[in-house]
């Protein structure tokens, strides 16, 4: 298994007392799910490292609390009260979590500044790319890159686009945007058996690719789900516009 995961989690309501929304609370369960199933896919006698960086993005948008911050206590909680985390002695301690059985560390970034689904992929991507350890392991000269995206089942094919579109403007060649593979999985429709195994083939591809990971949503249903899929068609067509402004905007400070 590849020594270096990169997870972006997107952000969602948090509640006025601090605690992540049902949505948002589907969304962090999944983020644990695929890293306990990384967690076992390592072998008992296993000495090589793993380490997974791992993005909360989302900013104060219906709280005083970030999204980012919200999902990082949540995560570090659940993590090290059940499976098998302890916070390290290490830089930054607080943000960096070490498996008690296993060779496995997770490190946490925050994005807190994003107010949508466009500003969590640009504003991560500029994270990402500015964090010169991260950007080693998971972007390299030959872009030889692979982002793990979790999100709602609902919200995967757009957040899945608006990844893909900007990864490319980020690297400024077309061409790298043409051989970038995206594979989609909700994890409602999948095994643990068949996650792992996609978990396998994304570690070990030798092409830059995009894994999205949706995480079900059992409290979106008939007629509010129709409406939920048209508002992302209709959302789709305002990213688009925001993208070509975003991008004018930084020409001309440029």
């Amino acid at each position: 298994m590849n020594s270096s995961f990169c997870i972006v989690v997107l952000g969602c309501t948090v509640l006025p007392d601090g605690s992540p929304s049902d949505w948002l609370t589907d969304r962090l369960e999944a983020a644990i799910t695929v890293v306990t199933s990384i967690v076992s896919s390592i072998r008992p006698n296993s000495t090589d490292p793993i380490v997974i960086n791992m993005f909360l993005t989302g900013g104060a948008v219906k709280s005083e609390i970030t999204e980012a911050s919200c999902m990082r206590h949540w995560l570090m909680t659940r993590l090290s009260s059940e499976h098998s985390f302890e916070v390290t002695k290490l830089t930054d301690a607080e943000n960096c979590l070490q498996h008690l059985c296993v060779p496995v560390k997770i490190i946490f970034h925050e994005e807190a500044a994003a107010q949508d689904t466009l500003d969590n992929m640009v504003f991560t991507l500029r994270l990402i790319f500015g964090n010169e350890e991260c950007s080693k392991h998971c972007f390299s000269s030959t872009f030889d890159s692979k982002i793990i995206l979790i999100t709602s089942d609902f919200h995967l094919g757009r957040s899945l686009k608006l990844l893909s579109q900007e990864l490319t403007h980020q690297l400024n060649t077309t061409e790298v945007g043409k051989s970038v593979v995206i594979t989609a999985v909700n994890l409602s429709d999948i095994t643990a058996d068949t996650l792992k195994h996609t978990l396998a083939q994304y570690s070990e591809s030798t092409v830059p690719m995009i894994l999205g990971i949706g995480s079900p949503t059992p409290t979106l249903f008939g007629d509010a789900l129709v409406a939920r899929q048209k508002r992302e068609l209709m959302l789709t067509t305002k990213d688009t516009k925001r993208q070509l402004e975003l991008r004018q905007s930084t020409q001309i400070k440029n």
